[in-house]
């Protein structure tokens, strides 16, 4: 019986040595092939006189970027009406003083409304859904300011 065990251990020591032994040339192999490409990389760096790396690039999908009340504003202004910049820091002041940017503003005791604060009054072709709308009222705003050639409309005009 004491033979049949020491035969199972030499064969079992046997595999676990030859699978360690496996590991061992397979790392070494992998190391030395790390080794060659560098020395080669290195090398050509020397000819050519340029190093250039090894770049791995990730494909990255970028997300579409949602825009936001004042970059439809500016689209409008600089698209359409071909302000100057100087003229779309101002009207952003003026939007800024007048709804702090709320679409839904209303003030003058529900005269003016909207993100421009269009008075009923003084402008009753413009009507609530489009004082209320960004586009629309932005582009009612722009006639104003063609008409009167300046932001005088506004009463924050003055305080700007």
């Amino acid at each position: 019986m004491k033979n049949k065990n020491i035969k199972y251990k030499n064969k079992r020591y046997k595999i676990v040595n030859y699978r360690v032994r496996r590991n061992v040339y397979t790392f070494f192999a992998v190391f030395f092939l790390a080794l060659t490409m560098w020395q080669l990389s290195v090398l050509l760096n020397d000819i050519t006189g340029e190093y250039k790396p090894i770049k791995i690039v990730y494909a990255e999908v970028e997300k579409e970027k949602e825009l936001t009340i004042s970059d439809h504003v500016w689209k409008i202004m600089h698209k359409e009406y071909k302000l100057s910049y100087d003229e779309k820091v101002k009207a952003f002041d003026i939007i800024k003083c007048e709804s702090n940017w709320n679409v839904y503003a209303i003030g003058d005791d529900g005269a003016s409304r909207g993100l421009w604060q269009i008075h009923n009054h003084y402008n009753p072709d413009v009507t609530n859904a489009c004082a209320f709308d960004v586009y629309c009222s932005t582009r009612k705003a722009m006639e104003i300011y063609q008409q009167w050639e300046n932001f005088e409309a506004w009463t924050c005009n003055d305080l700007i």
